[in-house]
């Protein structure tokens, strides 16, 4: 196993009011590859995006939105998009580490190019 993590970036948009919906910031997450891996094998008709929505949990979206002075409660979307670089090597020491392994990369603008 060549990457020790799996990249993904989620882009947050703030629902409600005119659209299209704001962008309000971003992360990008590094979940170890072996729980991917395993939670594949053991979900096989789950799509990507679904098994990094349950590879993160509520507690580290919470976290995510207090780093970013997110109220809790707000409505959002998590738009997400893969991140094919080691996000350790392009954006250097994550922000925060959670308990399972789970590495945060907090982007406060979000990442604005179409996904």
């Amino acid at each position: 196993m060549n990457n020790p993590h799996l990249y993904r970036r989620f882009n947050l948009l703030r629902l409600g009011g005119i659209p299209p919906a704001k962008p309000v910031g971003g992360f990008v997450v590094g979940v170890p590859t072996k729980d991917v891996r395993t939670f594949q094998t053991e979900n096989p008709t789950v799509a990507i995006d679904g098994v990094f929505l349950k590879l993160v949990s509520v507690e580290e979206f919470d976290e995510v939105k207090r780093r970013l002075q997110i109220p809790l409660g707000t409505d959002l979307k998590y738009q997400q998009s893969r991140y094919q670089a080691n996000a350790e090597t392009i954006k250097g020491n994550a922000t925060f580490e959670w308990r399972n392994g789970n590495k945060y990369w907090i982007e406060p603008k979000g990442y604005n190019n179409p996904l």
